[in-house]
């Protein structure tokens, strides 16, 4: 297989990189698949590390969003269903305009451990030739949405702008 532009996309907060986020990075390795953070404070307070870059989330929305809750019902309170203010970050995140504009990108959740070194010839017969691969769930009500990955094509990119 010929390589292509992958590169994978995840995000968390100070809470986040604490609880789940150090031992995601550590865990990560790759030659040639870059991994691109969104995080919501000060770059310079996370790790170094080869093909790891790091890009700023604005908190606004999400403090925005979870004001509105406020005002919800308590059957939305506690209804992970509702967390917009949580679930956002994802959608910001992949939606960041500074990721590469060209291959592939995959979103991964945070709490993901790499139990080996990630190279584009293990994920490239999951993702290539299809605008959008996930994972899907036949026995639940919604799909897992911890692996999203978007073709950059025409198709690709215009989803992730209406889903912004």
């Amino acid at each position: 297989m010929k390589n292509k532009n992958i590169h994978f996309v995840s995000s968390f907060g100070p809470d986040g990189f604490e609880k789940y986020g150090k031992k995601f990075i550590e865990s990560f390795d790759s030659d040639n698949i870059k991994l691109f953070i969104g995080i919501e404070d000060d770059v310079s307070v996370y790790p170094i590390k080869k093909n790891v870059f790091y890009f700023k989330i604005a908190r606004e929305l999400q403090e925005f969003l979870k004001s509105q809750l406020l005002n919800a019902p308590d059957s939305f309170k506690n209804d992970y269903r509702f967390q917009a203010s949580k679930f956002c970050q994802k959608v910001l995140a992949i939606n960041n305009e500074n990721l590469p504009q060209d291959g592939y990108r995959v979103w991964i959740d945070a709490d993901v451990l790499f139990l080996q070194k990630v190279d584009q010839q293990s994920i490239l017969p999951i993702i290539d030739g299809y605008d959008i691969s996930y994972l899907g769930r036949s026995s639940w009500h919604h799909s897992e949405t911890g692996f999203i990955s978007f073709s950059l094509n025409e198709n690709g990119k215009n989803f992730i702008r209406r889903w912004l």
